[in-house]
């Protein structure tokens, strides 16, 4: 024989977990340059930063840039494997 168990009813009232609102910050024409031109020393590194600044690239499509995705005589910038499953062309 089995017996059911009737559980108690909780009349708590639950909220799901709201996400903190994020605030961007946005850096004057200044500050960029100040930060490239004194914070950056090494020139390839500093071209690093300036590609993916000037581009609007994410750090994750910057690291896996190769040499051939750069189209010099275009002006122009393939990303391959960006976010999601296309492959975007920056100018």
């Amino acid at each position: 024989m089995c017996w059911i168990v009737p559980l108690p009813r909780w009349n708590v009232p639950c909220r799901a977990a709201s996400s903190p609102n994020r605030v961007f910050v946005f850096y004057s024409l200044e500050e960029v340059q100040k930060l490239l031109n004194q914070g950056c020393p090494n020139p390839r590194h500093r071209a690093f930063l300036m590609t993916v600044y000037g581009a609007g690239l994410r750090l994750g499509e910057a690291c896996r840039l190769r040499p051939r995705d750069i189209e010099s005589d275009r002006m122009m910038i393939r990303v391959n494997r960006g976010k999601g499953p296309r492959t975007a062309t920056q100018s």
